[in-house]
């Protein structure tokens, strides 16, 4: 399609390899330009940024309720996109998933199709999964079984873990095309105090536990998903972490600081980046950070999740 003039968006939502810009642990929809794709670099070389929306986890079945919400969070932002934007609703958009073909997996893309309201479905050389896609979405709906091609293998979980670490090394550094050459890209070191800082982890409750402790007939009150302060300590070095947008509307900050939990809203919020912690110093209260770029962050807000990366070692 981008070779033909058009300008799709391509919606990434396998968290394990971040392949539509965003690192691993995030899912993302990029803008494609026939001017901005390359062999060597892939998206990397677009000129808009991917719109990312942090998960933190390798597999959505790590958290498949934080899963949703993010899908439908990325889903709203692209049909927000969509119909502002006749050039890339005219080209429509591509959605890359996860691989999961059990009960969990079969749920989750039927989430999907739904979320992103898609009319063709391509399954590749899955029979299985193939009948019941078929026959869970609605009438309309294209859904084709695609053969293999020959001499494609499935990727194992070695080949997965070193395409992380190079992934989130191109974050930092960029991709060189010449191995004698420099990276193009800088990243830089950023020393933070403890207590100009705001650490966050998502957790998401057991619905059937909470609620079998509960009285006959009464449900709880509690979210689904809970954001949880998390304090500094040695256990985040080498974490990835998220830098998440502040929302656009301050009434939604302000409303946000009289309910039960001030910082809710930062579920619904954009990544705006992303950094990775390389030392915890507890005596000095310090916490030193790798980002892509000098000076301050833009949020003192960051999420982290199950995403670790150490540098040199993949």
């Amino acid at each position: 399609a981008a070779r033909m003039g058009r300008e799709p968006i391509f919606v990434d939502l396998d968290p394990g390899l971040g392949d539509a810009g965003g690192p691993p642990g995030s899912i993302a929809a990029v803008r494609v330009e026939k001017t901005s794709l390359s062999v060597e670099e892939g998206f990397e070389s677009a000129d808009c940024a991917p719109l990312c929306w942090w998960f933190g986890f390798e597999s959505p079945a790590d958290n498949p309720e934080l899963y949703r919400h993010v899908v439908d969070r990325l889903a709203l932002a692209v049909a927000d996109r969509l119909s502002t934007d006749r050039a890339a609703r005219a080209a429509g958009l591509v959605v890359n998933t996860w691989g999961g073909v059990d009960a969990q997996g079969v749920a989750s893309l039927k989430h999907v199709a739904a979320s992103f309201a898609v009319d063709v479905v391509l399954v590749l050389a899955h029979d299985r999964l193939y009948q019941e896609l078929k026959a869970a979405v609605p009438a309309g709906v294209v859904v084709a079984n695609l053969p293999r091609s020959r001499g494609l293998v499935n990727r194992d979980a070695a080949h997965r873990r070193r395409a992380r670490h190079k992934r989130i090394h191109q974050y930092f550094y960029g991709t060189r095309l010449d191995p004698h050459d420099d990276f193009p890209l800088a990243p830089s070191s950023l020393e933070l105090r403890f207590r100009d800082v705001n650490l966050f982890k998502v957790l998401a409750r057991d619905a059937a536990a909470v609620d079998s402790m509960l009285p006959v007939g009464q449900g709880s009150m509690l979210e689904p998903l809970q954001v949880v302060a998390v304090p500094p300590s040695p256990t985040l070095v080498h974490n990835l972490l998220v830098a998440c947008h502040p929302p656009d509307d301050p009434s939604q900050r302000d409303a946000a600081a009289h309910s039960a939990n001030p910082y809710q809203y930062l579920l619904d919020c954009a990544a705006a980046g992303f950094v990775v912690v390389t030392n915890v110093n507890v005596e000095r209260a310090t916490l030193t950070l790798l980002t892509p770029c000098s000076g301050d962050l833009p949020t003192n807000n960051l999420f982290l999740g199950k995403i670790e990366w150490m540098e040199g070692n993949p």
